[in-house]
């Protein structure tokens, strides 16, 4: 039987967040010290590489959940390698039972999440996976046939029939953080910032930093420029869209938050539908990569597989 007192981890991936974090939350309700764990990992096959201007928001996006988990009596603590390796040295040194996390949806994060829980379960940790990622789990959106869907009306009418998504999560109370909080890499040992030269300051000009910066951007969206956004998204001109990409793909804030914000803003109906359809269409993409894993590599239409391309060598790509 494991000693009440043994620490439980909650591992961020892309959910760097404290408020509307299923992980976070489940894991704090067991009561038991908390090891928030952050793993650069650039060694596992498979992993979506992050580009430069991705590691510039990686950064100050783990620097702004640092701060909101010290807030609650918490730590963030950050390692760089596999994650395979890194869990299980952590589980061995510190005696932890249980692993939380949220679900992620391209191929290679799921190979190594089902790896890792068939590891676990052998070893008598018990792994825990939530929904925080998506409105809806990419195998619930079926066809009649029970078929995933391949073009984005019928997925959208599809979406809309199973009801609204959940509201919000809290921020948990209280972060009980565990000793071991205090042994790893610093945010700069991560090497996450260009430096030679520094390149940043346009981003640093137009990108508030973490789930800080997207509620900030959020709110400004939804005061400034989600009325009008059914025309005017389409225009280079006008401040109708909602920035928001970059915070949604490292989890800063959730579709959840972003839903039931709009739901609830001072807007035309016409307006907030097409919004709500262009998350809409982040699920379809999410729903595709999903259900047809090879997406990123195979075409999607078979149609295409005869194609005449240009070959890679020849004259047409010389420069």
């Amino acid at each position: 039987m494991s000693d009440p007192q043994n620490p439980v981890v909650v591992w961020f991936r892309e959910d760097l967040r404290v408020a509307d974090n299923p992980a976070l939350l489940k894991a704090c309700e067991t009561r038991k010290p908390i090891i928030a764990l952050f793993i650069l990992d650039e060694e596992t096959p498979g992993l979506r590489a992050f580009g430069a201007a991705q590691k510039w928001m990686l950064h100050h996006g783990l620097a702004d959940l640092s701060k909101s988990l010290g807030t609650l009596g918490g730590a963030l603590v950050l390692a760089k390698g596999g994650s395979e390796a890194i869990l299980n040295g952590l589980i061995d040194e510190t005696g932890a039972t249980e692993i939380f996390w949220n679900r992620r949806y391209g191929p290679g994060e799921i190979a190594l999440d089902t790896r890792l829980k068939s590891a676990f379960g052998e070893r008598g940790i018990s792994a825990h996976s939530y929904l925080g990622a998506l409105l809806h789990e990419p195998h619930r959106v079926r066809t009649a046939n029970g078929d995933p869907f391949r073009v984005y009306s019928p997925f959208w009418r599809a979406l809309e029939k199973l009801g609204a998504p959940r509201t919000p999560l809290p921020v948990p109370d209280k972060v009980h953080s565990h000793p071991s909080t205090k042994a790893g890499l610093s945010l700069g040992d991560l090497d996450l910032l260009p430096t030679r030269p520094d390149w940043a300051q346009g981003l640093r000009e137009s990108w508030p930093h973490g789930e800080t910066g997207a509620q900030a951007m959020l709110t400004n969206f939804l005061d400034s420029g989600l009325s009008g956004y059914a025309n005017g998204r389409d225009m280079p001109g006008q401040q109708n869209v909602s920035r928001l990409s970059p915070y949604l793909r490292f989890g800063m804030i959730s579709p959840y938050q972003i839903w039931h914000a709009a739901m609830a803003a001072d807007a035309s109906a016409k307006d907030r539908e097409k919004f709500l359809k262009e998350v809409g269409w982040r699920e379809f993409a999410y729903h595709l990569l999903f259900n047809y894993p090879d997406i990123g590599w195979r075409n999607f239409s078979q149609r295409f597989d005869d194609f005449p391309w240009t070959e890679e060598d020849g004259p047409a790509l010389d420069a």
